[in-house]
């Protein structure tokens, strides 16, 4: 597997740091994991053809992880043809890229030349011939058109993912479950420790959910209030002994 980072930012927009996106290699399967604003131009800067993708995880609803979706879709309509497009998110998934869809094209399946099969998971598991994801709520949040955010794990040829998005400050046991053991755990270390927010990790709080889960490799993103011109590894140093990965936007992880 390959981990591309399309976007290690959020909603406040930097020069450097795109909204939240993130495009797993599967073999010859292309994923998506959330599509902030500009994902479809920063799949094309990594070298990778959008088009060419065939999966979409959708973590949750807020606005920052999912608007990029309507470029994608409005751009797959004109190139995209005899496809299949796997969307998998959190119950309200279906409701949510239904009106989505419908605010640009009325009947939107009818229009698009590929089809698009969407699938809501609720601690459940997904698999093709080549991998298996497994999903997990990780905690309730307001302001979505679905209440729950959710973890992936994806498991390819003995290597394992985890995205956990956005998380609250009093992160669930089910984020540490999800990730025990993974090799490489993606995740926010939004705000600094000066900062701390219920809503989000700060980089100590990642670093003690790493820890637990015993994950190899932590890779930090997702990051508000220029949190990443702080030390970020020494305050996660303090309780995780493994690999720390600041993410940068077209960054790209082999896993």
């Amino acid at each position: 597997m390959e981990l591309t980072i399309l976007g290690s930012g959020t909603t406040n927009p930097t020069q450097k740091r795109y909204e939240p996106g993130y495009l797993l290699k599967i073999g010859k399967d292309l994923v998506l994991l959330d599509a902030g604003t500009d994902t479809k131009m920063q799949i094309v800067k990594s070298g990778n053809n959008d088009l060419k993708v065939n999966y979409i995880f959708i973590s949750h609803t807020h606005c920052d992880h999912v608007d990029g979706l309507p470029a994608l879709f409005w751009r797959w309509w004109v190139g995209k043809k005899g496809d299949i497009l796997t969307i998998l998110g959190p119950k309200g998934t279906k409701r949510f890229i239904n009106k989505m869809g419908a605010a640009f094209f009325p009947k939107f399946e009818d229009y698009f030349k590929f089809k698009i099969k969407i699938k809501e998971m609720h601690n459940s598991s997904y698999r093709t011939k080549n991998w298996k994801v497994k999903s997990m709520y990780t905690w309730r949040q307001g302001h979505t058109s679905s209440p729950y955010a959710l973890a992936y794990r994806i498991e390819h040829k003995g290597k394992t993912l985890v995205y956990g998005a956005d998380m609250c400050y009093d992160y669930p046991k089910s984020i540490v479950q999800i990730a025990k053991n993974a090799d490489v755990l993606l995740i926010e270390a939004a705000v600094p420790e000066s900062k701390k927010h219920e809503d989000h990790l700060t980089p100590s709080r990642a670093g003690q959910l790493a820890a637990e889960a015993n994950v190899n490799k932590l890779i930090l993103t997702h990051f508000y209030f220029d949190t990443s011109k702080h030390d970020v590894k020494a305050q996660v140093k303090k309780y995780f002994k493994g690999q720390v990965v600041i993410a940068k936007d077209l960054m790209k992880i082999k896993i």
